[in-house]
Parts: C-alpha cells; sequence; structure tokens
C-alpha cells in the first residue's frame, strides 16, 4: 500500500524525534562509561596508597580491607560492563531504531495505542515506552496477527482487542528507506530483498522478516524439549538463536549466556553464528563442538583419530582388508543396541563383586576387606563407580594415618635410643623416610584395589561382548558380534584410538563419575541433530540432566551414512 505524503511527514517527525532520544541516551552512556572507568582506575591507585602490598605479617585487618576494596572493584568493573553494552545497544538503534508498528485497540477502550517494535526498548525519563523490544509480550502481535481480531499474553493474563494497523519499515542509517501497511505475511519480494542484502559471510538477525509459525518456535515453552525438522536453509538455527534471545529477555533474572551452549558441526559453522545474540543485544553463549568437547575430556595416552580422519577413511579406503569388519564396528557402535549393552555394562561394573582385601600394616588390621565391602556396596552404593572408588581409597587412607603416624614415633624414639643422631629434625626426617618406605607397598596395594582405568574398563566390555549382547533383541548375530569384538580389541592394541570408540569411552566416563557436573548449564542448542548417534544423546542427557534442549536437523541430510541418529525416535 502506497503512503500519503502526510504519512511520510508524520512517520519521519517520529523517527527524528526517536533518533534525538536515542542520541541523548547514548552520550548519557558515554558519560557514565568514562565515569565508572575513571572511577575503577582510581580505587584500583586507592589500593595501592592506602594497603600497599599485601602480607600476612600485616595482620588480618589488611586482608580484610583488601577484600573489601576488591569487592568495590568488581562492582565498578560491572557498571562500567554494563554501561559499555548500553552504549553499544544505543549505536545499533541509531542506524536502525525499529522495523514494526502496530497500532491497537484493548477491549474496553476508546483509542488505539501505537506500538513500535525493535531490537531494543527504548524508554525516555518519564518512563514512556518509545519503542518495544520485539521479545516483549505485546510485540508477539506484529508476528502472530493480521488486521483484526488479536491477543497476547502477558503476567496480568491474556489482552485481547483488535489490531487496528500493521506496518513494516525499513530504516538505514537513520533513514527510512521504504515502508508499507501489510495485511498479509511480509511479501516474497520484500522478504529476498532483505535476506539478498548480506555483506560477509554471517549470519544475519531475522528479527524483521520472522514469521508466524517460527514465532511459536522462538516463545514456545509448553515443552521443555524441542525438535525443529526442517531442510538446508530453512532458518532452524537462526530461529534457534532467536529463541535464546527470546529467553535470555524474558528470563533475565534467572538465565544468562552462561548458561546456555551450542553444540555446532564445526568452528567455521560457530564463527559463522558468532555475530546472531550480539546483534540482538546479548551476549554470545558457550560454543563448542562435539569433537572438541570429546577430545578435551579423553585421555591422551592414545593418539585419538579425529572425525575428518575417519571419513576419509570411509570414504577411500574400500580396498583394505579390514575396511568391512570396521565398517561393521562403526554400525554397531551407533547403534541403539549398543547403548543397551553399555548401560548393562555399567550395572554389572556397579554390582560386580570386587577383590578387596583386609588393609593390615605393621601387623595390625586397619580395616578389614568385609568393612571394605560394607563401604562399596551399601554406605557409598549412591555414588558412580570412580567416584565411590574414590571415597573408599579417601576413608582408607584416613584410617591408615594414626598407624604411619604411631609408627613413625616408634621408630624415632629407636633412632633417638641408639645415640646415633643427635638433631631432632634430622631424626624425625629418617624415621619419617623409614616409615614411608615401610608402607609403599601398602599404599599400591590401596591404589590399586580402588583405581579406575578407563581404558582398560572399556576393553574389558569386548572381552566379554557375547554375555552382554546374549539377551538383547539385536540384528547382530553371533559370528558379527565375534568380529567387532576381535576387531576392536586389535585396534586398541595400536596406540591409535578409532573415532568410534571415543564416544563410548566418554559414556563410560560420564556414567563412572568421572567428568565434571554441568548443572549450571540450563538451555542447551544441538545442532544438524541427524549427525549424531543415539549413543550421543545419551550422552548429552547424562551431561545436561536438568537442561532444556532445542534439537535442529534434517533426516535426510545426514553426512555419514553409518554414524548417525537413523529416527529422531532414537533420542
Amino acid at each position: 500500500m502506497n503512503m500519503s505524503n502526510s504519512e511520510w511527514i508524520i512517520e519521519n517527525k517520529w523517527l527524528q524525534k526517536i533518533l534525538k532520544e536515542i542520541r541523548k541516551q547514548l552520550d548519557k552512556s558515554r558519560d557514565f562509561k568514562e565515569h565508572f572507568k575513571r572511577d575503577y582506575i582510581e580505587t584500583q591507585r586507592d589500593i595501592w596508597h592506602d594497603i600497599g602490598s599485601l602480607s600476612i605479617s600485616n595482620g588480618l585487618e589488611q586482608i580484610v580491607e583488601f577484600i573489601e576494596f576488591v569487592n568495590i572493584m568488581k562492582a565498578k568493573k560491572r557498571n562500567h560492563e554494563f554501561t559499555r553494552k548500553l552504549e553499544g545497544k544505543y549505536e545499533r538503534m541509531l542506524l536502525s531504531p525499529y522495523f514494526g508498528r502496530i497500532d491497537f485497540l484493548e477491549n474496553g477502550e476508546e483509542k488505539a495505542e501505537k506500538y513500535y517494535i525493535g531490537i531494543s526498548n527504548l524508554i525516555n525519563d518519564n518512563y514512556d515506552f518509545l519503542i518495544y523490544d520485539w521479545r516483549a509480550p505485546i510485540s508477539s502481535m506484529f508476528y502472530d496477527y493480521e488486521i483484526g481480531e488479536a491477543s497476547y499474553e502477558c503476567p496480568e493474563g491474556i489482552i485481547s482487542g483488535k489490531l487496528t494497523l500493521k506496518r513494516q519499515y525499513k530504516i538505514n542509517n537513520g533513514k527510512i528507506e521504504y515502508m508499507f501497511d501489510s495485511n498479509l505475511k511480509i511479501d516474497d519480494e520484500v522478504l529476498q530483498d532483505i535476506l539478498g542484502k548480506s555483506t560477509d559471510n554471517k549470519m544475519k538477525t531475522i528479527v524483521t522478516t520472522i514469521q508466524k509459525e517460527q514465532n511459536k518456535v522462538i516463545r514456545n515453552e509448553e515443552y521443555k524439549n524441542l525438535i525443529v525438522q526442517g531442510p538446508a536453509g530453512s532458518g532452524k538455527t537462526s530461529i534457534a538463536l532467536h529463541r535464546i534471545a527470546y529467553l535470555l529477555y524474558k528470563h533475565r533474572d534467572k538465565i544468562s549466556p552462561q548458561n546456555i551452549v551450542i553444540f555446532s558441526p564445526n568452528d567455521t559453522f560457530n564463527d559463522y553464528i558468532s555475530n546472531v545474540l550480539p546483534q540482538l543485544g546479548e551476549d554470545n553463549m558457550y560454543q563448542t563442538t562435539f569433537k572438541e568437547y570429546m577430545h578435551n575430556s579423553l585421555v591422551d595416552r592414545f593418539r585419538k583419530e579425529n572425525y575428518c580422519e575417519m571419513m576419509e577413511y570411509i570414504l577411500t579406503c574400500k580396498k583394505e582388508d579390514d575396511y568391512k569388519k570396521r565398517i561393521s564396528s562403526i554400525k554397531f557402535k551407533s547403534s541403539v543396541e549398543f547403548v543397551d549393552i553399555l548401560k548393562q555394562y555399567v550395572s554389572y561394573l556397579e554390582s560386580k563383586d570386587r577383590n578387596f582385601t583386609d588393609i593390615i600394616f605393621n601387623g595390625r588390621l586397619i580395616i578389614s576387606s568385609k568393612d571394605i565391602k560394607e563401604l562399596f556396596f551399601n554406605d557409598y552404593a549412591e555414588l558412580p563407580l570412580k567416584r565411590r572408588l574414590q571415597k573408599i581409597k579417601d576413608r582408607i587412607l584416613f584410617l591408615a594415618e594414626p598407624y604411619e603416624k604411631e609408627r613413625i614415633k616408634e621408630v624415632s624414639s629407636k633412632l633417638n635410643d641408639s645415640g646415633s643422631y643427635i638433631d631432632e629434625v634430622e631424626i624425625m626426617k629418617r624415621s619419617t623416610d623409614i616409615v614411608r618406605d615401610e608402607i609403599k607397598d601398602l599404599y599400591n596395594k590401596i591404589n590399586r584395589m580402588t583405581e579406575f582405568d578407563l581404558l582398560d574398563v572399556y576393553r574389558r566390555l569386548f572381552e566379554k561382548l557375547e554375555l552382554f549382547s546374549a539377551n538383547l533383541n539385536t540384528k547382530y548375530c553371533e559370528n558379527e558380534i565375534d568380529e567387532i569384538k576381535r576387531y576392536t580389541l586389535e585396534s586398541l592394541k595400536s596406540g591409535v584410538l578409532n573415532y568410534e570408540d571415543q564416544p563410548p569411552l566418554l559414556y563410560l566416563k560420564g556414567a563412572m563419575g568421572d567428568i565434571p557436573r554441568t548443572s549450571e548449564m540450563k538451555y542447551v542448542i544441538i545442532d544438524e541433530a541427524q549427525d549424531y548417534t543415539p549413543l550421543q544423546y545419551e550422552i548429552f542427557y547424562q551431561l545436561f540432566k536438568s537442561a532444556n534442549m532445542t534439537i535442529l536437523g534434517d533426516l535426510h541430510q545426514s553426512i555419514n551414512p553409518f554414524m548417525n541418529v537413523g529416527n529422531y525416535k532414537n533420542i
């Protein structure tokens, strides 16, 4: 719809008013930023002037005073960071303060209110909203409704009424390039114009082009976990990032970017999406790849084959003698059946009777094998295996300490009576060395009894693979299981850890309690979902049990024909 000259004049006047307000707030934020910066530097200077170098010899009061200064500096740094972010927000808004407007007549009211919608809120000194953030409840009507009956949900409940106008703008460098009123979704021509003007290889925000169905995904909080299936180029990743921006806005008192992680297919893609959240006024979340996380979590005793090396083998080594064996092994270790085998194996390890023996030092019983078993099967039974064994080791060493100290006293007394030593310090050192040499074998025994070798645990699984696969309803016959067993045991001797063996190791490491908890992560995004195996999803669940997950993928676009999810039912 063409705009009249009078409409253009009104809209340009409004834009100039908005730009004036933004400039005012920008200047104010810059002044505050410089003030906080100077304040921070002065506080640093005061620390050295009033306290000087920190030393325990200067007394507890100096340490307390120093801690108070540190807390003050932290607060000033937060203030500076906040104003720096405000400055960036206003600089972005100067270029394009808003992209939409709705006029909404609430039921029971006589006059429709105008609501301009942009990347961020703009509030004047009288606390009037001049621009509404695209994530605000009322802004949802811009995406969900055309002219006519409309409603939105806010903390007070559902507000109903009518949209009397829906207008879209293209503002660039503080000037309206075009605007139009619309009763329809964004015209294809306009959409293509907006999407086609990408100036670099970074993903752009799509707040101006979000469609109704996409908006439902962005604002959906009905389900803890969300799966978005769509072809390449359909905007799945962009929608997920805008969903994160929405959640950060709505739950800003509960979550921060540090509570969110995205697993991308590769580092190049991480770089590609790195601009989206900053463009929306949010800090970037934690970005990683499953391969990177796995590589950093596993031991370095072996050289770890990377994903590209495995793919190169699959594509180029078809004529090698062991090719079919390895492909069979890859498929097996990517299957739902193997997940069940690993779960069985973990249960077996946790309930298996271990070779605990009496701990005796210098002819005296420190703890019996019966009491150690009581610790393992009862007192510490709720702990994962690795942590359980560590707890038992700590307990035994705690019980052994008084016996060691008593023995040191005995030896020290004998050395003193011998007359061969005069210096008490020398006597204590010598007696400690003697006793530690005596108890060394006992400590080695305790270490062996409570040790946890991840690779050895994995190797023992394949030594007994037929035992754990026997009761499964599996498509793999006995000969195939035996071939996979032999191939895996042989490859583990090579000094190179095949890529397909790394996820099982990571799963076992987590199941044994040997991976730090990630309870601070509240939202997880998994991109290219089709390229993860059922076992990798078990690992995600293991790592992020309490987190909400958004899973994005296209089942028809799997890269590896032998290592993929197969079906979303396998998640």
